[in-house]
C-alpha cells in the first residue's frame, strides 16, 4: 500500500491575518517557521520516498525544513497549488461577506462558496487537477511512502473525493487541516483507503505538556 503523509504548510503572514491566500503567495510567518521546524523534528525518521510539493512559498519552506532533516527529495508539482479564489484574493472573510453577503448563506448550507467568488477557480478545474496528480503519485509510488505538502483546500478536495461526497460540499464537516498538521492515508491498487489518523499537531504543543 502507499502511504500518503499529507502535511499542511505552516502558518503564513497571511493565515496570521485571516486572509484568503488561493493562489496568491504569501511567506510564512515567525510562528509559522517555528511549527515547521516541530513539523520536521516529528518527521525525521519517517521513511520517505519522495515530498510532493506544492510551489507556493509557504509549502515550499515547510517542505525544505523537512527534508533538511529528513533527506528525501523534493518534486515540486504545479497541480497540487492551492485553489484560485478570484477577486476574494487578499481579503478577509468578513470583507468577503461585505462585498458578497448572499455567501453567507451559501456557506450555512454546508456549500462551497468559492465557486460563487468572481474569478475564482471553477469546481470541475479544481477536482481534476486534485484526482489528476493524486492518481499520478499513486501509480509512480503504489507501495511506497510520500508526504504531499500543500493546502487545505487540496486536502479537503481529495477528503471529499475519497469519500465521494458531493462535489459542491464545502468540506468533510468532522475533518479540518490546521496549519502545519500531519495526516496519514493508506491507498491499495484495489481501491482499499485506510484513515490512520488526521489533522495531528502534537508535535506543536508545548514541551511537557
Amino acid at each position: 500500500m502507499l502511504k500518503l503523509w499529507l502535511v499542511r504548510h505552516g502558518q503564513s503572514v497571511w493565515n496570521a491575518q485571516k486572509r484568503i491566500q488561493g493562489v496568491a503567495d504569501p511567506e510564512l510567518s515567525e510562528h509559522g517557521l517555528w511549527q515547521v521546524q516541530r513539523l520536521a523534528q516529528r518527521m525525521r525518521d519517517v521513511p520517505l520516498d519522495a515530498l510532493c510539493v506544492s510551489p507556493q512559498r509557504r509549502a515550499r519552506q515547510t517542505a525544505e525544513a523537512i527534508a533538511a532533516l529528513n533527506g528525501a527529495p523534493i518534486h515540486i508539482d504545479e497541480r497540487l497549488k492551492e485553489h484560485g479564489m478570484g477577486m476574494a484574493t487578499g481579503k478577509t472573510w468578513e470583507e468577503v461577506l461585505q462585498q458578497w453577503p448572499h455567501l453567507e448563506r451559501i456557506a450555512r448550507r454546508g456549500l462551497a462558496v468559492y465557486p460563487h467568488i468572481p474569478g475564482a477557480e471553477s469546481l470541475d478545474e479544481r477536482r481534476a487537477r486534485v484526482s489528476e496528480v493524486f492518481a499520478a503519485i499513486q501509480d509512480r509510488y503504489p507501495d511506497g511512502s510520500v508526504a504531499v505538502v500543500a493546502h487545505g483546500g487540496i486536502f479537503h478536495t481529495y477528503m471529499n473525493m475519497l469519500f465521494r461526497l458531493d462535489p459542491g460540499t464545502q468540506q468533510v464537516p468532522w475533518i479540518r487541516f490546521g496549519n502545519a498538521s500531519l495526516s496519514l492515508v493508506a491507498l491499495s491498487d484495489l481501491g482499499e483507503v485506510v484513515i490512520h489518523f488526521l489533522n495531528s499537531t502534537c508535535h506543536l504543543k508545548p514541551e511537557g505538556a
